[in-house]
């Protein structure tokens, strides 16, 4: 399977020093020392040390790898913006050079202190399954390098894809979880679904989100796994379906715009409201439905403008699977309950086959067969992500009608391997791992087990 990697230029990484909610700043500079060719003394050694080029100090996270195609990809920095100009916008400028594109090409973006700093690259045009180089530098001091990295598209046909799929890391860093991102860095997935913690309703500030955000990139083990590893996020499900529901509008836009600024997905929504998006990966199409846009109460979560979008999506889509992510599990109860009914209505309607579900929980991993054959046609199956973290939690055993595997779980990520060319048909096969790497349960199903009867 195919690997690729976006790599800091500095051969040291370390904590932004003295900035209030720095995060990952990449900002040490090992000294190459190359070619002892005489002596500066009798005896002695003589030391050619090699200038190295101008650097530019002000990169305060990043590189990104973001949404990635065959033909394109984003890659996500942030400046620091104390380093920023306070009256207009700075333009950063992505130089792609390599032998596949055959001259240098170039990407601008903007960084600004309204924007907290982010910028992101959108690269177009790129050949599939080749390996790209790039540099990034400001407009204005264009000698001095900010970041520079590499990165491969796939080819533009894909017969068998990797997902790795967890959530539960929090915003401070810590010992456990890194332990677990640096698993799912050595399972080389070709995207990793993040299912991030998000401020509580409390937290209303723009500020406070950004915060929250920016903390997360302190661990250095988040840092390396989303310069190498295709990024997308989707916000958790925590809030209680009251609170998300009395989420004032300031909370809602505050929240939905930080996420924006920090993430690099494909799209956000309709581009004005809700982060919800997918993305073709294989023979996969992954929808990513955000929980916390609560638009109406009696759903679960994914308001009225989701629900829409998910059922024409669904109808549209060709893809032999269809992985539907939310942050929190479609238990059955209340507003999961009514949720997991529209949902297994959709996929009736549009006769859709190969749909399976993936969550996350804060204290367990299971494997769930819902019974929708009335609505959907065929009986969904639900993965449930147990989480990133270490930290215990409840782990009192739940009543949920068609589980078939459940387990106390922490340090733990799911991934979701999907092969189209096999001699008895496509097959998808979720695989529960430890940080140790270690395989705690493996689930395989096929086509015909997801599929509506004739």
């Amino acid at each position: 399977m195919r690997r690729f990697a976006v790599r800091s230029l500095f051969t040291s990484v370390v904590r932004g020093a003295g900035a209030t909610g720095a995060s990952l700043a990449v900002g040490a500079i090992a000294l190459t020392l190359v070619g002892c060719t005489g002596a500066t003394r009798a005896g002695g050694p003589k030391i050619d040390a090699t200038p190295m080029a101008p650097v530019d100090e002000s990169l305060d996270a990043g590189p990104v790898l973001g949404a990635r195609t065959a033909t394109g990809a984003k890659i996500w920095v942030r400046l620091d913006p104390a380093r920023l100009d306070a009256e207009k916008p700075t333009v950063l400028r992505l130089e792609l050079l390599g032998a596949s594109e055959g001259s240098a090409r170039t990407f601008d973006a903007e960084a600004s202190i309204d924007g907290d700093g982010t910028a992101v690259f959108r690269l177009e045009g790129l050949k599939p399954g080749q390996s790209h180089r790039y540099r990034i530098a400001r407009v204005e001091n264009a000698d001095a390098t900010l970041a520079e990295g590499s990165f491969a598209t796939p080819p533009a046909r894909m017969t068998r894809a990797r997902i790795a799929f967890g959530g539960g890391a929090g915003a401070e860093a810590d010992a456990a979880t890194d332990a677990t991102l640096r698993a799912v860095e050595r399972e080389h997935p070709d995207a990793f679904i993040l299912v991030v913690d998000t401020p509580s309703a409390a937290a209303a500030s723009l500020a406070a989100q950004r915060a929250h955000y920016r903390a997360r990139s302190k661990s250095a083990a988040f840092a390396e796994l989303a310069a190498e590893i295709p990024l997308y996020a989707i916000r958790c499900s925590a809030y209680p379906a009251k609170q998300a529901a009395d989420a004032g509008l300031a909370e809602k836009s505050n929240s939905r715009r930080a996420f924006c600024e920090y993430h690099p997905n494909p799209g956000f929504g309709d581009g004005v409201d809700g982060i919800h998006t997918s993305f073709t990966l294989g023979s996969a199409e992954i929808f990513l439905l955000d929980g916390r846009a609560l638009e109406s109460a009696d759903t679960s979560g994914a308001g009225d403008m989701q629900w829409r979008w998910l059922e024409e999506s669904l109808s549209r889509s060709t893809a032999l699977f269809k992985v539907v992510a939310i942050g929190s599990a479609w238990r059955d109860q209340d507003a999961a309950r009514r949720g997991l009914q529209r949902l297994a209505e959709a996929v009736g309607r549009a006769r859709a086959s190969g749909v399976v579900l993936l969550s996350t929980d804060a204290a367990r991993s299971r494997v769930v067969r819902h019974a929708t054959a009335d609505a959907a046609g065929y009986n969904l199956l639900e993965f449930v992500a147990g989480p990133l973290h270490g930290a215990s939690a409840s782990s009192a055993v739940e009543v949920v009608p068609g589980v078939l595997f459940d387990q106390s779980a922490t340090q733990t990520f799911l991934i979701l391997d999907i092969e189209e060319a096999r001699a008895d048909g496509p097959e998808l096969r979720a695989v529960f791992v430890d940080a140790q790497g270690s395989v705690i349960h493996t689930h395989e199903t096929d086509l015909s087990a997801l599929a509506p009867a004739r």
